[in-house]
């Protein structure tokens, strides 16, 4: 369970009738007050249907609001992590150095990359010990080839793991909320079948 499958339960159709049932069943509960209170031998009830469904949407509206307050911001702006990589890829091509230095030796696949990794790291340290200005100059950009050689693939890593990791952040939130979504479907899944079961048993 995660964010992302909190947002796919709250885009299902009928939590959007959900807020007219919260504002209608209400109204309609108070017009059965008033009539109720202006007879004496014959009392309306609300059917135990209406009851149950303002019950589920109840706990929808609960589910919607802890998804709300709750969840990431990055889960709510963005379709998937393939989608929140592609969105932003291109505002971290035009980093500087040390700013690439510090993506790509995180994200780079070991041990697959472990090689690349060690001459990164060796190439690093040579710039900042050496004092000789064109040993420096020719270095520098001997790293700077190599981190843009790795670097659009390091982008992709470190922006997937930021996605998957907000994904999953808050668990207790995370669960409450899908626990509701299931419980108010649950609730409008048992209301059909009594009902489909009425229609075909009368």
């Amino acid at each position: 369970m995660n964010w992302k499958t909190v947002k796919n339960l709250g885009q299902i159709k009928y939590f959007n009738i959900s807020y007219a049932v919260l504002l209608v069943v209400p109204i309609v509960a108070n017009c059965v007050h008033l009539i109720n209170g202006n007879q004496n031998d014959k009392i309306i009830a609300l059917p135990d249907t209406i009851k149950w469904l303002y019950t589920a949407s109840l706990i929808y509206a609960i589910a919607i609001a802890i998804y709300q307050y709750k969840c990431p911001q990055i889960i709510k702006d963005y379709v998937s992590a393939e989608d929140y990589v592609e969105k932003n890829q291109k505002q971290f091509e035009n980093k500087f150095p040390d700013i690439k230095l510090n993506i790509v030796l995180p994200n780079l696949k070991l041990p697959a990359q472990s090689e690349t990794r060690e001459k990164i790291l060796s190439l690093h340290k040579e710039i900042s010990a050496s004092n000789i200005h064109d040993e420096k100059v020719s270095r520098t950009a001997e790293l700077d080839q190599l981190l843009n050689l790795v670097y659009p693939s390091t982008i992709q890593n470190h922006l997937t793991t930021k996605y998957d990791s907000v994904n999953i952040q808050g668990k207790w939130y995370i669960w409450i909320s899908g626990i509701l979504y299931f419980l108010g479907t649950a609730i409008i899944f048992v209301l059909l079948i009594l009902k489909t079961l009425i229609v075909y048993t009368n």
